[in-house]
C-alpha cells in the first residue's frame, strides 16, 4: 500500500498525476482544481485525512 506521508515529492507526484487521471475518466467531465481536490480527498483512501494541499510539478491543487 502506497504511504503518502513518506514518499518523497516525485513519487506523490507520480502517484497524484494518476489519480487526476481516474478522477477525470471517472466524471467525463471538466472540473476545476477544487473539484478535482474534493474528489481526490473523499475517493483515494491513500491520502490521509490532514493533506489539504496536493501539488505535482505541473498541477497544483489548493
Amino acid at each position: 500500500m502506497f504511504d503518502y506521508t513518506t514518499a518523497t515529492r516525485d513519487q506523490k507526484e507520480e502517484f497524484l498525476q494518476d489519480k487526476i487521471l481516474i478522477c477525470l475518466q471517472a466524471t467525463k467531465q471538466p472540473m476545476t482544481n477544487a473539484q478535482i481536490r474534493e474528489y481526490l480527498l473523499k475517493h483515494v483512501d491513500e491520502l490521509p485525512a490532514n493533506v489539504t494541499k496536493l501539488t505535482t510539478s505541473k498541477i497544483c491543487i489548493l
